[in-house]
């Protein structure tokens, strides 16, 4: 087709091979080179925007890129909000809205403060530990579940069925339905449960049940998708943030003295953290009509892939990209998306990424990476490290000679 030459150039990118995140960046580098829109043939053939401008003004204008068509390649099931356009996108996140406003996250925080310091309690006993199982994925796991409202025993299994909905899609896509249906399922008996009592806990599905959209309440297949997208967000993303600081902090003995000797950087710390790990590497739009974004043609109906992670890191927009700068001025990042979309628990990721912070920065001082080759990365959508081996000097070794 005649527009889909005019693109200037065509590549085989795909969000979905796994990659380090140095062979991440380099592949971002290589998009923005070859033209900050282009065309990739993988999944059917997707326009794919690598700069920050382009995105940015996509991510702008949902009457133009749409968000209702969802992922590439497709999901068997929709996540609301994030997979609905305005007006009725505004509605579900006036529902959503309260829990996340900066007042009542920072009333969970002794909630994650706790959480954080049971975890690191038990790590720091340890001579050596891998930090993404001890801590990186329970710590949002255990926050985000609580806050939602999933009773604590049966938090692993559901977080077991978010990894694999969200890791196996192009693997094992009938993995992905099991456990997409039979999350929906113990979500819609938790819903049941609720609706047949007029005992109310203080959890965040109690008050979905409860919420009125539009004069109405909403649905059993409205709350499930919008549960399901909760988890997606808190359980994945976060562990990702958190492991790429660690991977950071460790190997830049610096970087950690600084944290630790100017707590008042770890708010822009965690902005730039989230920043230089880009824990979502992209999100999917539809053209609904015909436009040009950055010289290109697209045609209506055409698929197009947003990806933040090459956003935040265009030279364009962030002086020293590559690098993290903790004093970086002005950091209008990506990590959390743009527009309308961009993501509601932003607040709360920013809250956990601070505490554990300054709780690691104070409780295990001196770690270092075991060995880096068994460092193991996660590609996809969301992408970052998933296991980081780490080892604690002994008490008579500081942090910088041990580190030589």
């Amino acid at each position: 087709m005649s527009h889909r030459e005019a693109q200037p150039a065509t590549t085989q990118f795909s969000h979905h091979v796994q990659r380090t995140g140095a062979e991440a960046v380099e592949v971002w580098r290589h998009l923005r080179d070859v033209g900050t829109v282009s065309w990739s043939t993988e999944h059917g053939g997707y326009h794919v925007v690598s700069g920050y401008a382009e995105i940015c003004e996509a991510a702008r204008q949902p009457e133009i890129f749409s968000s209702v068509d969802g992922p590439i390649p497709a999901l068997p099931f929709r996540l609301l909000p994030v997979h609905s356009d305005p007006p009725v996108h505004r509605e579900y996140r006036r529902v959503l809205n309260p829990w996340f406003t900066p007042q009542h996250v920072a009333e969970l925080e002794p909630l994650v403060r706790g959480i954080a310091d049971e975890l690191l309690r038990d790590l720091e006993q340890r001579p050596e530990f891998e930090f993404c199982s001890g801590f990186a994925i329970p710590f949002p796991q255990r926050v985000a579940l609580a806050i939602i409202g999933v009773p604590a025993e049966e938090r692993d299994t559901i977080s077991t069925w978010v990894e694999e909905m969200v890791r196996l899609r192009l693997t094992s896509p009938e993995k992905v339905a099991s456990a997409g249906r039979t999350l929906a399922q113990r979500i819609q008996q938790l819903i049941a449960e609720l609706r047949s009592t007029s005992h109310r806990d203080a959890g965040m599905i109690s008050a979905l049940v409860d919420a009125d959209i539009g004069g109405r309440f909403m649905t059993d297949e409205e709350l499930v998708s919008i549960i399901t997208l909760l988890l997606f967000g808190g359980l994945d993303t976060t562990t990702s943030a958190l492991a790429g600081a660690m991977h950071h902090l460790v190997l830049n003995p610096l970087a950690w003295k600084m944290l630790q000797s100017h707590p008042e950087l770890l708010g822009p710390a965690a902005e730039e953290f989230v920043r230089f790990t880009s824990p979502v590497q992209g999100n999917a739009r539809t053209a609904v009509q015909d436009t040009n974004l950055g010289g290109c043609p697209i045609k209506a109906g055409d698929r197009v892939f947003l990806v933040w992670g090459s956003g935040n890191r265009d030279e364009a927009a962030f002086d020293d990209a590559d690098s993290v700068v903790f004093e970086r001025p002005f950091n209008r990042h990506l990590g959390f998306g743009h527009g309308p979309h961009r993501c509601v628990g932003a607040h709360l990721g920013k809250l956990m990424l601070e505490v554990a912070l300054e709780e690691i920065l104070r409780r295990l001082d001196g770690v270092r990476v075991l060995d880096e080759s068994a460092v193991k990365w996660v590609g996809g959508e969301t992408h970052g490290i998933r296991v980081l081996p780490l080892l604690r000097p002994r008490s008579d070794q500081s942090h910088v000679e041990y580190l030589r």
